[in-house]
């Protein structure tokens, strides 16, 4: 459920990262420390969710070899084939 913070959070964050490498120099101190938070918390968000993908092929291609080790050993009956 989100909040109207978290709503405002991620709109103010939206508006912020919206804002180009040249043009964040002409903004005050402040506001360039956000947009380099912003940007921090975009790239963290995009790595775990990079990371999940990873995990979630790893786990189907583990799947999938231990489905061809079955049918090897069922094929062939040798019980030695992982």
């Amino acid at each position: 459920m989100t909040t109207p913070a978290d709503a405002e959070h991620e709109a103010r964050t939206a508006r912020l990262l919206a804002i180009t490498p040249d043009e964040i120099v002409r903004y005050s101190v402040e506001t360039i420390l956000d947009w380099l938070n912003a940007r921090r918390e975009w790239r963290s968000a995009r790595l775990r969710q990079a990371c999940g993908a990873l995990r979630e092929q790893l786990q189907q291609q583990e799947r999938a070899n231990a489905r061809i080790a079955a049918a090897v050993r069922l094929a062939t009956g040798r019980e030695d084939v992982r």
